[in-house]
């Protein structure tokens, strides 16, 4: 685990002050689209601004898989329950109310610190991280749209 925070905290660091035309090479184990990442180094930003924002987007990533685990523990968790004679509903029902309570604490958080990052930028920092932002929202909505297509042609096939 250190390893692999130790790697990609080099990594970042060397895409952080690599000059913003440099092509960016998506590193193995680097939890950031590889779009996303060229879109970064084309932003006018610092290098210490282009590093808080990349370990913005490594937490974000971080506490999405966390949240995708949480959720198939529970679903493991929740099959075993509910395969018992007398399952404790409630149970299932509070662990799933500590896992939403532990989800919505923690994207305050990351929505806050982002916050925090824009309003220190420069107006035309925001106005560049802003229609980055627009199009990390649009790459996610495409790939949820084609997810669901793949989804759809699968179930009539």
């Amino acid at each position: 685990m250190f390893r692999s925070l130790l790697a990609t905290a080099t990594l970042a660091l060397a895409f952080v002050s690599m000059p913003a035309a440099a092509q960016v090479v998506w590193p193995p184990g680097l939890p950031v689209p590889p779009a996303a990442l060229a879109e970064l180094a084309q932003l006018q930003l610092s290098p210490a601004q282009r590093m808080e924002l990349l370990q913005i987007m490594i937490r974000a990533r971080a506490l999405q898989t966390q949240v995708r685990a949480d959720q198939e523990a529970l679903l493991a968790d929740a099959t075993l329950e509910l395969g018992a004679e007398s399952p404790d509903l409630r149970a299932l029902a509070e662990a799933q109310e500590a896992i939403t309570d532990q989800r919505i604490a923690a994207l305050r958080a990351l929505r806050d610190e982002l916050l925090d990052f824009y309003d220190g930028l420069s107006p035309a920092q925001q106005a560049e991280v802003h229609a980055w932002l627009l199009r990390q929202i649009g790459r996610i909505e495409q790939t949820k749209n084609a997810f669901a297509l793949l989804r759809d042609v699968l179930a009539n096939h």
